[in-house]
């Protein structure tokens, strides 16, 4: 797992410890080249919360431009169940 932001490196690395965040996080602020190469909708300088699921061959096998974390979990954990049993 990695998570990809606008926000600042020191944002990040403030949520990272208040969840206790076994993944790392990076900062897309400055260069944009994940949200704009994943095509995030960004307004008012906020990329939308977007959930990418890409596999260890680096194919992309699901993607949610309004990701909900409560209701989407359980498709969510669904698909990466499902990825887990191909490998």
């Amino acid at each position: 797992m990695l998570a990809v932001s606008l926000d600042s490196l020191e944002t990040l690395f403030d949520f990272s410890r208040e969840v206790n965040a076994a993944y790392p996080m990076g900062s897309d602020r400055e260069s944009r080249v994940a949200t704009t190469a994943y095509r995030v909708p960004v307004r008012l300088g906020m990329a939308a919360r977007t959930l990418f699921i890409i596999d260890r061959d680096g194919v992309l096998r699901y993607v949610n431009y309004q990701y909900r974390i409560r209701e989407d979990y359980p498709e969510v954990f669904r698909i990466l169940e499902e990825i887990a049993g191909r490998e």
